[in-house]
């Protein structure tokens, strides 16, 4: 009988076993999934993101999604480039968050960076466009990523596009300029391996149990998210918040930044980041209403900000665009944020007027700083 038992958990086991190895991307949420592979050190290259030691994440370089390559070599999203420019043409880098890189959009090329320079092409003008879009990043993790990678590339203009996810450590308690309220450094996740564990985790059921246990502790977003989730916060305490606390984070790190980029012998460009009315949640699914409940203390959030891009931009004589809201259809937009295909294309189009006349405004042969060199030095 005992023989007989044996054998019943054996079989049990074995076909739990083939079942969590078969199903297993429909058995764990996607995130839980990334946290057993960054627990395991397995290759980065099938996550969007990965962790880097000063610039927090960046995106993973060769990542290929949908059967098409997302980030080239360097981590921009679009095609291979070169670092150095091509003599002649005019580079253009594109900073901002999801809005930028073209979230929820399959092609890169359907994203208004890419579009942009279609436009731009169209109109006889030589130029490229570098999408250095980042998903989630926050102005701190644009500043990082210039003074560390962007500035390299040596762009003529930089077109600086939000403000985007600074809205949201707005919405917290315990504001600190610079965000520490808000994100969590990835050298304290439990990524480490304890004694055992990677041979545990050679099991698909382990591995089954590992990701709903990260994904549940929200581990897996300590990379680069904030440290509770959205709708732990209520709509009244987000708006409350927003309120009380002043966008000093936002303000300094946007007037570095463009000090920065100037400094370096770019132009900067103060793009105001696009938001739709409320009214847009009447349309969208429920998967994309995740923000409805906070859209108040985002709109909030999103104006005061907005101020301090027409603030930062007279103090530094730069130049700001916005594009009206009434002039994007409200069945263009994806979630309260993002836009499909036609919304890009109608985003570069309308940025293209203005980028034309920019362009033309350049000296013929425009000089560049050498990182290192600034002013003489």
């Amino acid at each position: 009988m005992r023989r007989h038992h044996v054998i019943l958990v054996g079989c049990f086991f074995v076909f739990a076993e083939l079942l969590c190895r078969l199903a297993m991307p429909w058995l764990v949420p996607a995130s839980g999934l990334a946290a057993v592979d960054l627990l395991l050190g397995r290759a980065a290259e099938r996550r969007r993101f990965r962790a880097h030691p000063y610039l927090l994440y960046e995106n993973t370089p060769h990542f290929t999604e949908h059967g098409r390559v997302q980030h080239n070599a360097l981590g921009y999203r679009g095609p291979e480039m070169r670092v150095q420019r091509q003599d002649g043409v005019t580079r253009i880098l594109a900073l901002g968050g999801s809005t930028t890189y073209g979230w929820k959009l399959e092609d890169p090329r359907e994203a208004w960076p890419f579009q942009l320079e279609q436009a731009l092409r169209g109109r006889g003008l030589r130029v490229e466009v570098v999408n250095s879009g980042l998903p989630s990043a926050t102005s701190a993790e644009l500043l990082a990523r210039w003074i560390f990678r962007d500035r390299y590339l040596k762009p003529d203009i930089v077109i600086i596009h939000g403000p985007g996810n600074d809205v949201w450590p707005l919405m917290y308690p315990g504001y600190d300029p610079e965000y520490t309220h808000y994100r969590k450094t990835w050298e304290a996740l439990p990524y480490g391996r304890r004694a055992g564990e990677e041979v545990l985790l050679s099991s698909a059921v382990a591995r089954v149990a590992y990701g709903w246990w990260l994904y549940a502790s929200h581990a897996s977003l300590g990379i680069f998210r904030d440290p509770t989730l959205f709708p732990a916060l209520s709509a009244q305490e987000a708006l409350h918040n927003v309120q009380s606390n002043r966008p000093d984070g936002f303000e300094r790190n946007l007037t570095l930044l463009v000090r920065s980029i100037q400094a370096d012998g770019a132009k900067p460009l103060l793009f105001k980041m696009l938001r739709a009315p409320k009214e847009v949640f009447r349309r969208l699914p429920p998967a994309a209403r995740s923000a409805e409940p906070l859209y108040d203390a985002v709109r909030l959030a999103h104006e005061k900000e907005g101020a301090v891009v027409e603030r930062v931009a007279a103090a530094l004589s730069v130049s700001w665009i916005e594009i009206p809201e009434s002039t994007v259809p409200l069945d263009y937009f994806l979630d309260h944020a993002h836009l499909d295909a036609r919304g890009e294309r109608l985003k570069a189009a309308l940025l293209a007027d203005r980028m034309e006349a920019l362009i033309s405004s350049l000296p013929s042969a425009a000089p560049h700083v050498e990182v290192g060199r600034v002013d003489g030095r």
